[in-house]
């Protein structure tokens, strides 16, 4: 209930619903799932890894489906995907019922997963695994040890860094000031070892800032996640990593903050606190030096 609903106040009316499925409440929604007590109705929406169905039939062209369930006016809706699916846009104004919480999959299965369930339950748990709404596993420390040269480790970073884009693109851009969103997370390789990184797609900079982005990196058996910054050799670069008091990397060009991941389910908040927390800090002092 706490993964469906805003605060268990809201959670409190619903704990002896009704549910049924697939639910045909109108011309064009069909609605995922739909919760209704004697006196309160609660819609939901499911997504696995997709975006909003747009109606094309019966005069709704190009409306969404849970700004559809809204305009039903049967009850509060919940928006429940993977974590690479970004929030709909809704309009809420003067409304009496609006969308509640964009829920996530990957919160439902920690849940399950911690909690005594049967049998059934155990193989819906493999179910949401098998079909990519678990998120990603925490390294282990045998998998941090062996980073390096890992290719099973750099494929976990891939989807690990996709979670993190996904949770702080609007923020990170806001932060920098721009319009530009962060890209999907590729990984390169090299004699070094290798990463991966996304980064601000058509970023134009102020002044020698050319470029801003994220990375996850293993190094001398840790991984680290950075954030990081690049530009022209220009003294404002120095001014910049001087102030923050970041380090360096390609000569003067860059410079980066990071932590080190602990191989715990506490990693991915951290890497998503970290990179609002050091964007901020790097917007301010683009403004002021550059």
């Amino acid at each position: 209930m706490e993964v469906i609903f805003e605060d268990m106040r809201m959670a409190r009316a619903f704990q002896w619903a009704q549910a049924t499925t697939q639910e045909s409440l109108g011309k064009d929604c069909r609605v995922d799932l739909v919760l209704r007590t004697k006196t309160k109705v609660h819609l939901v929406e499911v997504k696995v890894a997709a975006i909003e169905t747009q109606s094309s039939r019966w005069g709704q062209i190009g409306k969404p489906q849970v700004q559809r369930y809204l305009d039903l006016r049967l009850g509060h809706v919940t928006y429940l995907t993977t974590r690479d699916s970004l929030s709909p846009e809704t309009d809420h104004r003067g409304r009496k019922y609006v969308m509640v919480k964009h829920a996530l999959l990957e919160d439902l299965y920690q849940l399950l997963r911690t909690a005594r369930v049967s049998p059934l339950g155990s193989i819906f748990l493999e179910f949401m695994k098998e079909n990519d709404m678990s998120g990603p596993e925490p390294f282990s420390r045998q998998e941090l040890r062996r980073a390096d040269n890992s290719m099973r480790v750099f494929q976990k970073c891939l989807s690990t860094l996709t979670i993190v884009t996904t949770e702080v693109n609007t923020r990170f851009r806001s932060n920098v000031k721009t319009y530009s969103n962060l890209t999907r997370p590729t990984y390169s390789g090299g004699d070094d070892g290798g990463e991966v990184q996304c980064y601000l797609s058509d970023y134009s900079g102020r002044g020698a800032v050319k470029s801003i982005g994220l990375s996850i990196t293993p190094e001398g058996g840790r991984v680290y996640f950075y954030v990081w910054m690049w530009g022209k050799l220009d003294p404002s670069i120095a001014r910049i990593r001087s102030h923050l008091q970041w380090q360096g990397f390609d000569g003067e060009h860059g410079c980066s903050s990071r932590i080190a991941l602990n191989g715990t389910t506490n990693d991915i908040p951290r890497m998503v606190d970290h990179a609002v927390r050091e964007s901020r800090q790097l917007g301010r002092a683009i403004r002021r030096f550059a």
